[in-house]
């Protein structure tokens, strides 16, 4: 019996088309052949489309391998704060505010264009009707994540197990707003933050189990505290009248509030002020 022998180089060859042919058929229809960021952006990947806002923001950001166009960087912008990820702050806000507010007619209307067609296309539904120049909703600076960490930050020099990282957010009744919560077995946190956009419209700590006995108040209102980096206002949430029945003052802009479940459990939380 005679064996045919397949040269090396026919056989990668081979094998490589194999490859090529398998990587084309799973590659999806609306991204196929777009470069790396655009690709993994259009998927619903927020880190890359945060790049591409330097992408077509700038230049030379991305070497060259993206066009310099503002309008579309300022699309990607908006289309950033349509995704509901857990670390929008008013930061990401005020920067689309302060880079997309200005241009002429043709700019507006491409950026609107590129924004509605994005947003429709990656999470299947229409972009919300914000204006880059129009005004800031009142809402607690920092994002959800940011309170997470701080709370964490607290909870680790209490030893105490750290709040693991949200799931997916829920939908509020009128459907405007994105409701987050974790619970570690100490406490919970939930926070309400806009649909679109980025800071929140309140959080609260509910504390589920006290790292020390007759101290849960305590931790309630450290934990709330910590979310927005003012650890001195606890001493305000502990006083007598605070947690029964629930209660709540102003300060500094926002309002604290602090009081008790009707199974016991202690909580604390924030909201823009006045109350």
């Amino acid at each position: 019996m005679t064996r045919r022998v397949i040269p090396f180089s026919s056989a990668l060859l081979s094998v490589a088309a194999l490859v090529l042919a398998g990587c084309e058929q799973h590659a999806p229809k609306a991204t196929r052949g777009a470069p790396e960021y655009l690709h993994e952006a259009l998927s619903g990947d927020v880190p890359a489309q945060k790049n591409l806002i330097e992408c077509y923001g700038s230049h030379d950001a991305c070497g060259g391998l993206y066009p310099f166009d503002p309008a579309l960087s300022c699309a990607w912008r908006g289309v950033r704060l349509a995704s509901q990820a857990p670390d929008l702050t008013l930061v990401d806000e005020a920067a689309f505010t302060n880079a997309c507010a200005q241009g002429d007619a043709t700019f507006q209307q491409r950026l609107r264009l590129a924004q509605e067609d994005l947003t429709r296309r990656i999470y299947r539904t229409a972009a919300p009707i914000h204006s880059a120049a129009g005004p800031a909703v009142e809402r607690l600076y920092p994002s959800i994540e940011a309170v997470r960490g701080r709370m964490n930050s607290v909870l680790a020099k209490a030893h105490a197990a750290p709040l693991p990282a949200f799931g997916a957010s829920l939908g509020s009744q009128d459907s405007g707003r994105r409701i987050w919560k974790t619970c570690s077995p100490t406490v919970c946190l939930e926070g309400i933050a806009p649909g679109w956009g980025g800071g929140l419209h309140s959080y609260r700590a509910t504390v589920i189990s006290a790292t020390k006995p007759g101290h849960d108040r305590e931790l309630a209102a450290d934990l709330v505290g910590a979310g927005l980096e003012a650890p001195a206002i606890a001493a305000d949430l502990l006083t007598p009248v605070m947690f029964s029945p629930p209660r709540s003052f102003p300060a500094a802009g926002v309002c604290w509030s602090a009081g008790t479940l009707a199974t016991g459990q202690p909580f604390a939380g924030a909201t823009p002020g006045p109350c």
